[in-house]
């Protein structure tokens, strides 16, 4: 790729030509292409500064009428801010600290001129920094006087709408008052309608649970024999109920939370039998839908303190899931373990199946959501499972994630504190 030289404008203090050239040559070789102008006494430069605006200027300590010295003292007069380096053949350590003081950016003998190129980028760049600086003072400046302008301006409006603004404080007063009664009024209507679903859920629950009954009764009658097609429609009929049936507490639970009637009462749980009351239930589940539910017990992890009929619905719940949503190879998991620095039990539910799109996680445990609404009349539910399962886990301080990927499967991980209540086998 080619670079081309950077322009720069040089101002040149210097009565030897041949170490101009010099100078020149190290520019050009280090990438810039200098327009430059030679002076060796005070009125060149002077006028050399009136006439054009320069990048740099390089000076030559000790000329025959003309110092260094003498060159910075007129750039001070002038209060322009352009780099001044000193090249000198020979200079001693007090003259180089007087200049320096004096302005000086920086000094470099002729028997080093390889210093030359960075000193000056480093000094074009300090300039531009101080330009930028200038430039954004005269903006504060610039703006805070006209902000002082704008201050004494509103302060006249405020003096003359000061009465407007105490009418308009009391009208506020009146709408927040309205709009307190009016929240009011949606609590009420918010807790009157939980309770017609929870009365409604009540009326169901009942004859539900009798045609269940029935259904199991004509399903284990030994006495009544029953074509195939019987007992296949009988099986419809059961896992229809046992769907609605589902479907009704899960309304009553939501109910129940709404109500604030769901405070968790936490003791020791006993993990393994706990697991061993469930493991029917999760066999039901799965049987229906040929899944094997495969159980995994972290040996360190004991008892868990915890609401046992929360933590039971928590489980029931995510399997149930699990169970539904596994379409590959027959098998879903939960796992309990502990997390490593004891603070923490683990429970994990994995299925394998579809999976869950990325963007639609965070809306997984919004009530009535559904991750696909072509599914709706494959898969049973109301769309309250994760809803319920999430603020269960969080009446215990705990969280639930998900971790899922499209066509592989989904694996739902709770987190329920530890602080207290962990037993760990000895040795």
């Amino acid at each position: 790729m080619l670079v081309f030289p950077r322009s720069i404008n040089v101002l040149i203090i210097e009565d030897s030509h041949r170490d101009a050239q010099l100078i020149l040559g190290e520019l050009r070789d280090g990438g810039f292409d200098p327009v430059f102008e030679r002076v060796q006494t005070a009125e060149t430069m002077e006028e050399a500064l009136m006439r054009q605006k320069w990048d740099v200027i390089l000076s030559d300590y000790s000329m025959p009428k003309f110092t260094g010295l003498d060159a910075l003292r007129i750039l001070k007069v002038t209060e322009l801010d352009i780099p001044f380096i000193l090249i000198s053949g020979a200079i001693g350590e007090e003259i180089a600290v007087q200049l320096m003081k004096m302005g000086a950016m920086d000094y470099i003998l002729k028997s080093n001129l390889a210093r030359l190129t960075p000193a000056i980028e480093r000094e074009l760049k300090d300039a531009e920094s101080r330009k930028q600086k200038r430039q954004a003072e005269e903006e504060l400046y610039k703006l805070n006087k006209e902000l002082e302008q704008r201050v004494f301006e509103r302060t006249e409006q405020l003096t003359e709408v000061n009465i407007s603004l105490n009418k308009e404080i009391e009208e506020r007063k009146l709408v927040e008052e309205a709009l307190w009664i009016a929240k009011q009024v949606a609590e009420e209507a918010n807790r009157e309608k939980s309770k017609v679903l929870s009365f409604v859920a009540h009326d169901f629950k009942n004859p539900l649970a009798a045609v269940l009954r029935f259904v199991g009764m004509l399903e284990n009658d030994k006495n009544t024999p029953l074509s195939e097609k019987h007992r296949e429609t009988i099986g419809y009929i059961s896992e229809g109920v046992q769907q609605l049936r589902n479907m009704v507490m899960n309304i009553l639970d939501k109910a129940r939370l709404e109500e604030g009637r769901m405070v968790p009462f936490p003791e020791q749980v006993e993990l393994q039998p706990f697991i061993d009351q469930l493991k029917p239930i999760f066999h039901d589940m799965a049987t229906q839908r040929n899944v094997e539910v495969c159980i995994e017990i972290q040996p360190e992890l004991i008892n868990i303190e915890v609401d046992p009929i929360h933590l039971r619905q928590i489980l029931i719940n995510l399997v149930s899931n699990a169970v539904k949503y596994n379409q590959l190879n027959g098998k879903a998991f939960l796992r309990f373990s502990q997390s490593e620095d004891g603070q923490w039990a683990v429970i994990e539910v994995q299925d394998i199946g579809n999976g869950i799109p990325t963007e639609k996680i965070p809306q997984l445990f919004i009530e009535y959501y559904r991750t696909d609404l072509s599914q709706a009349n494959k898969v049973e539910g109301t769309g309250l499972g994760l809803a319920f399962v999430k603020k269960l886990v969080e009446l215990h301080s705990g969280s639930i994630t998900v971790e899922s990927e499209v066509r592989v499967g989904s694996t739902f991980r709770v987190m329920l504190p530890l602080t207290v209540g962990v037993v760990l086998k000895t040795a």
